[in-house]
């Protein structure tokens, strides 16, 4: 997360949280809000609406 800090990338503390558990898990976050997660380095998204 340090690359965020670097970059003077704005995610919200809430999203960086789940972002994190995804990340230690090395599991893959589901969501429609990807553009919120976009940012943050090695976080695998999916989109649950996208076709």
């Amino acid at each position: 997360m340090t690359h965020l800090l670097d970059t003077n990338i704005l995610v919200p503390i809430a999203d960086l949280m789940i972002a994190s558990v995804a990340l230690t898990h090395d599991m893959t976050l589901v969501t429609h809000n990807t553009i919120d997660y976009e940012q943050i380095p090695g976080l695998r998204l999916a989109d649950w609406l996208a076709p």
